[in-house]
């Protein structure tokens, strides 16, 4: 159970269930929580308030002694350790049976309450248009993104290129969480919605340098993607890089050697090159105050990545 939590509203956060009490001499009153629900043999209607929701008895067979109840969680609280680590904890009633001599019985009833959770994050394709990093009109700025131990590639064809950029940009609104649901706990105080890049195929990038070399992804530690050449003179070196703030899930792409866009057959008119379908995707991850964490699907951004 949950209240306006992961699904608030729903029959989530109230739950049915049942239980049986036997009397030889007759039933005088039953009582949860020091509250009469039967007396007489007949139910009063009278709400149990618990410490963490309201039950009702719904219905009593004197026959079968069998007595239905419902419960509706109405108040958050707090569970030990993350979701998965335990098993709920319980709002616990004492059940007093009395008879018409006034010999009494009495028992716990127990409920359950599960720990909320986040809602899982549906992230779809956003609404720009997809990026594209053009070295035709040569960035020469300064790289800003770590590539670790990955030395980045100086183009000898691009004059003063150095340990500049030889093209870059910066795009926001690539994937769409819509509203995000962090549940009854709330959202956490810190990093509470985390984007990141997944690898989501095979390391091979789909494109290569101007010569046909061969680049691979590679996702470092810090959670940015670098293109790395297979071979030949710029081999373990980067061509391109990713980077994705963890708070926005906008991206930065910088690109340092020259990569092979078209054949040029009917003139160089700036042809585009994507990375291959379902190499990198973008996740986003919810944290609740509590630590429960939510994370979406892996969308697919490969495609929006593009070179020209």
């Amino acid at each position: 159970m949950n209240p306006d939590g992961s699904n608030a509203g729903t029959q989530d956060e109230t739950n049915v269930g049942d239980f049986t009490i036997s009397a030889p001499d007759g039933v005088a009153s039953l009582t949860i929580g020091g509250v009469a629900v039967i007396t007489n043999g007949a139910l009063t209607g009278d709400i149990v308030h618990a410490a963490l929701g309201d039950l009702s008895i719904t219905a009593y067979n004197a026959a079968t002694g069998l007595v239905n109840d419902s419960y509706t969680l109405d108040t958050a609280s707090t569970h030990a350790g993350v979701q998965g680590e335990n098993g709920g904890i319980f709002d616990i009633l004492t059940v007093v049976l009395t008879d018409p001599q006034g010999d009494t019985a009495s028992a716990p009833l127990a409920v359950q309450v599960f720990d909320d959770v986040p809602v899982k994050p549906i992230l779809t394709t956003g609404v720009v248009k997809s990026p594209v990093v053009d070295e035709t009109n040569l960035a020469h700025v300064a790289a800003t993104i770590v590539t670790g131990t990955i030395a980045k590639g100086v183009d000898p064809d691009v004059a003063g290129a150095g340990a500049t950029v030889i093209s870059s940009g910066a795009f926001s609104g690539l994937a769409d969480a819509g509203i995000l649901h962090f549940g009854a706990d709330g959202a956490a105080a810190i990093d509470s919605a985390v984007y990141q890049f997944t690898v989501t195929g095979a390391p091979d990038s789909g494109i290569t340098l101007t010569d046909g070399t061969t680049i691979h992804l590679e996702k470092l530690t810090n959670g940015n993607i670098v293109g790395v050449v297979n071979s030949g003179a710029f081999v373990d070196q980067a061509a391109f890089a990713l980077h994705i703030d963890a708070a926005t899930g906008a991206i930065t792409v910088e690109q340092y050697l020259s990569l092979l866009q078209g054949t040029g057959e009917a003139g160089d008119i700036s042809e585009t090159v994507s990375l291959a379908k379902g190499t990198v995707g973008v996740q986003l991850t919810l944290t609740d105050s509590d630590g429960d964490q939510m994370s979406s699907n892996a969308l697919d951004i490969s495609n929006q990545i593009t070179f020209a």
